[in-house]
């Protein structure tokens, strides 16, 4: 991990804010953390952490900007990294038929107010998109 390159330490690392902040709030009671994130963040960590009592100070690091690209063309599959990924897309795309595969469960309540053509990768990392987006891809076509 690129944080662990730069000399810290990871005591843990989870599959959504979710997880981590109960993690978090159970085996580290009244202790302070800071909190890395971008000014449009999930609010589920931050909640957690100040339900359990523990101080949390908030560094907004970056802001997301939409990328927007129109596309003319049909897609069998759209891959989806986060929700602010699925706003982007659609503010002047439709999914039409595609089939949206998608890298958590954040993206994925995100693209069910779209559209109920969809899976989630079996955990969130760039590869396991790819494998899921292959294997029902090849589903698809056969």
């Amino acid at each position: 991990m690129k944080i662990e390159q730069n000399g810290q330490k990871v005591a843990k690392s989870a599959e959504n804010g979710q997880e981590l902040g109960e993690y978090l709030s159970k085996t580290y009671k009244n202790e302070p953390f800071f909190y890395f994130c971008g000014i449009d963040h999930r609010p589920e960590l931050p909640k957690l952490l100040k339900s359990s009592e523990n101080e949390l100070f908030r560094v907004k690091t970056y802001k997301t900007t939409p990328n927007l690209k129109e596309f003319d063309q049909k897609w069998d599959g759209i891959l989806f990294f986060s929700p602010k990924g699925v706003q982007s897309y659609l503010k002047l795309n439709s999914l039409g038929e595609s089939l949206a595969i998608c890298i958590g469960e954040t993206t994925v309540s995100e693209i069910k107010k779209h559209t109920n053509h969809f899976v989630m990768a079996n955990s969130t990392t760039v590869e396991s998109v790819i494998a899921k987006a292959v294997k029902s891809l090849l589903h698809v076509q056969n």
